[in-house]
């Protein structure tokens, strides 16, 4: 069954998205004019494209290890992929000179590798991608109904995510957007190094824990809040205390033209904190298989973020960019936690 399920998903998702590719790379002139403001190069556009549609493919691989709860083998597999990109990052930057587009293509690379092997084992566990149109079009069906509202939600996620720098490009100056861009990547950082690996081993457990006690719904739940608080509260004491301390070797190790990023790292880290939290108060509403309350959610939350970022930048340039976006991941929170509130009093 599982098999089938991990065939059925791949199937259908070359049959839409193979479509959708050929045309954006049929796009890329006005896709380089609407969001990177005629500023790329068509080949950097084209080798992100490309990414954009493999890593698809690396997402439901790693899904897999994720379900399985297969923590070594996943962290394994994401430390190699990390290092052969910034193995060949170097080559292609330092040796080559290559500039931004080596920075992409060495993404590429390290994508297209971890997806041969998955392919390796999806032939040696599968065997072979075994999909009928004409005899599967109400399971297609079921998938994409099933899938609808992940697809606004995913697109206004991206919106609260980096629509900041984008709003930021139009009514400031890309030197801005590039300080704020270096302040985010220590937020990245910490999404990579703490946030997946906590959701990734966290939520399959209490997911499988709802599954298996499904009289003790609320119990478990409100455990699991009492976690979230516990992890919000002993990481938001950790990061302040941690950039009071280290804040002084940033100004060392960054170049002085860089040093006005380490004034937004400590906000936008916060928001990443908040982020947290969002991903410990969603388990129950995935297990509900409440996705259109939680498009909804995303929706108002990026709307706000759109918004906040609109009123804040014109007047606090890059600092109101971060508070905005801290705000923005806070009132996602809020709006999880309250949606939980009212879903369990309506639980049996």
């Amino acid at each position: 069954g599982r098999k089938q399920i991990i065939n059925d998903i791949i199937s259908i998702y070359l049959v839409i998205a193979t479509p959708i590719f050929i045309f954006t790379l049929m796009s890329v002139n006005y896709i380089n004019k609407v969001i990177f403001i005629n500023e790329a190069t068509n080949a950097a556009i084209y080798i992100s494209l490309i990414i954009c549609f493999m890593h698809f493919f690396i997402e439901l691989f790693f899904q897999v290890f994720r379900y399985q709860e297969k923590a070594k083998t996943l962290v394994m597999l994401q430390v190699i992929m990390g290092s052969i990109n910034l193995l060949f990052a170097i080559i292609l930057i330092y040796f080559l000179n290559y500039k931004i587009e080596g920075i992409i293509f060495a993404n590429l690379i390290s994508i297209l590798l971890i997806c041969a092997y998955a392919l390796y084992l999806y032939f040696k566990k599968i065997n072979s991608l075994r999909f009928n149109i004409s005899k599967d079009k109400a399971k297609i069906f079921y998938y994409l109904k099933l899938g609808l509202p992940f697809i606004p939600s995913i697109i206004f996620s991206w919106v609260l995510s980096f629509a900041d720098r984008w709003i930021l490009a139009h009514y400031k100056t890309f030197a801005e957007v590039g300080i704020y861009s270096l302040a985010d990547s220590f937020a990245q950082l910490f999404n990579a190094i703490i946030l997946l690996p906590i959701i990734s081993s966290y939520q399959p457990y209490i997911l499988k824990k709802f599954a298996e006690n499904k009289n003790r719904i609320l119990e478990i739940d409100n455990q699991n809040i009492k976690n979230m608080c516990m992890i919000l509260i002993v990481t938001l004491a950790l990061l302040i205390s941690g950039f009071l301390i280290f804040k002084n070797i940033l100004y060392w190790i960054l170049p002085i033209k860089f040093h006005e990023a380490i004034n937004y790292i400590l906000i936008l880290l916060i928001g990443q904190v908040f982020f947290l939290g969002s991903q410990f108060a969603t388990c129950l509403l995935v297990y509900l298989r409440k996705s259109y309350i939680l498009m909804y959610i995303m929706i108002i939350s990026a709307c706000t973020n759109l918004f906040l970022n609109y009123m804040l930048i014109h007047n606090y340039s890059t600092y109101g960019c971060s508070v905005a976006t801290a705000i923005s991941y806070f009132i996602y929170l809020i709006l999880i936690l309250m949606t939980n509130i009212i879903l369990k009093r309506n639980l049996p």
